[in-house]
């Protein structure tokens, strides 16, 4: 696994943003580990972001999976905001992805691409 310092920022103070490594994903406020595939596990949180709507269902995640194996990630669980933060995390089929993380201030986005 490249190491990946934990970064963070904000734009503003009104989006918040983190994205790290972890070895077990944790939901916020639980202590079981998130179910998710992949070889290397990242962690996005956003503050201060709405998305009570991300979810399949009460307390699900929605699940995002690329097609094929030729992607350099396994699939994507994104929950519905906890409190004022929304938490993502991303298996990835390599144990050594690269990593980069861009922001807009003016389009209030944060940008992740995962390579292999």
């Amino acid at each position: 696994m490249r190491p990946l310092p934990s970064a963070s920022g904000a734009s503003d103070g009104s989006m918040g943003w983190s994205v790290r490594f972890v070895q077990m994903p944790f939901l916020r406020g639980t202590d079981g580990a998130v179910p998710i595939s992949g070889s290397c596990l990242l962690q996005i949180d956003l503050t201060s972001v709405d998305s009570n709507n991300a979810g399949d269902g009460p307390g699900l995640p929605m699940r995002l999976t690329p097609d094929g194996g030729a992607s350099a990630v396994v699939e994507v669980l994104v929950y519905s905001s906890s409190g004022t933060v929304t938490q993502s995390f991303v298996g990835t089929r390599s144990s050594t992805p690269e990593v980069t993380v861009g922001t807009s201030i003016d389009n209030r986005a944060i940008t992740v691409a995962i390579t292999h």
